[in-house]
């Protein structure tokens, strides 16, 4: 495999060498893309905490005033994650493109993002419905969105591992050429 643009042996897809010599390769990430990663991450959580404290809030037969303060609590998470995540694949996709990779290999296609999307609203709207069918659909609709919440922070600290790979290599080949 070579490089379109200096055609430079490369051993594998989106290796991150730097076709300009005189642009030097920073020693980590940009500030601004670790910070987002951070912030998502970070409103992951929180969604997934909201949710879990909501639904045993419901278990526990909470009054209607905590339940729709946890719920928009929840809410309030779940807009600043779908926020966050816009942010962090743009920085994402600009951190590729300056390391010369390919950077749909490093950003969520739309495929993931509605393998993710979809079974999460599906989840959404059934909340509702939780607290009126029985224990056991609340405790189900608990443990789908938490599956769901902690793919999608497995698929962002994956594609944070393969980031960092792509700097330290780049830097690395810098480094020795």
């Amino acid at each position: 495999m070579r490089c379109d643009t200096c055609d430079t042996e490369l051993t594998h897809a989106g290796q991150g060498h730097v076709c300009r010599s005189a642009t030097a390769v920073p020693d980590g990430p940009p500030a601004a893309w670790t910070r987002a990663t951070r912030a998502l991450l970070g409103l992951l959580g929180a969604v997934l905490v909201t949710d879990l404290v909501n639904g045993a809030l419901r278990l526990a037969g909470a009054g209607y005033p905590v339940l729709l303060a946890t719920g928009l609590l929840w809410i309030a998470a779940v807009a600043g994650t779908i926020g966050a995540l816009i942010v962090w694949n743009n920085r994402t996709r600009q951190l590729a493109e300056a390391y010369s990779a390919d950077q749909n290999t490093y950003v969520w296609s739309l495929g993931w993002r509605l393998v993710i999307l979809v079974p999460m609203l599906t989840a959404i709207l059934t909340m509702g419905r939780d607290s009126t069918d029985g224990d056991n659909v609340t405790v189900f609709g608990l443990a789908l969105r938490a599956v769901l919440v902690l793919g999608a922070t497995g698929g962002v600290l994956l594609s944070r591992a393969r980031v960092r790979r792509l700097v330290r290599d780049s830097l690395t080949a810098q480094r020795s050429g």
